[in-house]
């Protein structure tokens, strides 16, 4: 099977993934930690909800069903504007899971105060979604502070927790990078398998990293251009209505 980053590729290497194992969201982990063959199924969305959305698309047509963990402090995305909390609220209605990604560089020292931030965040999702966020994963884990000890299993499951590290094989997509080799070479290897893919990296057809930003930026700044038109417009409206108000006084 040819290795690659299109949508085809990803879904067909879960439906022969399904043969042997259950592929579950990480807000299941509790009820399948002490069986073999399962699989977590997560989405850090760290740059586009787009991509979220179109990936999330594709697995519900297919009956899978993961994870998607939203970075609400991304340089890229507003979790919070109107667009973005409906695409959110679109990948839950769909029957995936949201989580929160969260990124210790934006965190307090202090304990008690750290887990009230991350509660705090947990809700600002938990009310686009009405569901409540069981799930955390930390954004840039090679780079940043680890709090994963910190946090009680009670409170979240955190997919790099030093249970769930030391006992499910890690296969991650990062920068196009599968560093134990594709997914779809797994397959068989491992009784318990997370696996972490970035919504970005996939497309219909599979393109390199240069080509993915390169379109993503094309897409975004027709955005940013098409929002300031419709502001200029709107604008324009505004204040030709209060020179004829005034006018008319």
């Amino acid at each position: 099977m040819e290795c690659n980053f299109s949508y085809h590729h990803y879904i067909k290497t879960l439906k022969l993934f399904s043969e042997k194992y259950s592929i579950n969201k990480v807000g299941n982990y509790n009820k399948i930690s002490h069986n073999d063959n399962f699989i977590l199924l997560r989405h850090d969305v760290d740059i586009s909800l787009d991509h979220a959305l179109r990936l999330a698309t594709k697995e519900k047509e297919n009956n899978f069903f993961s994870t998607y963990f939203i970075l609400l402090h991304s340089p890229y995305y507003n979790a919070l504007s109107p667009k973005n909390s409906k695409i959110i609220a679109k990948i839950s209605d769909m029957g995936h899971e949201i989580g929160l990604h969260y990124d210790t560089t934006l965190m307090p020292q202090d304990n008690e105060d750290l887990l009230l931030q991350l509660k705090n965040e947990a809700n600002l999702l938990s009310n686009i979604t009405n569901k409540k966020i069981k799930s955390v994963a930390q954004h840039n884990t090679t780079i940043t502070r680890s709090i994963r000890e910190l946090i009680p299993k009670s409170l979240f499951i955190d997919t790099m927790s030093k249970e769930i590290m030391n006992s499910v094989s890690y296969l991650s997509d990062s920068v196009q990078n599968w560093r134990k080799g594709c997914m779809c070479n797994h397959i068989g290897k491992h009784t318990k398998i997370q696996i972490l893919t970035h919504p970005i990296w996939w497309s219909e057809i599979s393109m390199s990293k240069e080509e993915t930003f390169n379109k993503f930026s094309q897409i975004e700044n027709k955005k940013i251009r098409d929002l300031v038109t419709n502001n200029l417009i709107i604008y324009k409206y505004y204040f030709e209505r209060i020179l004829k108000n005034e006018k008319s006084t």
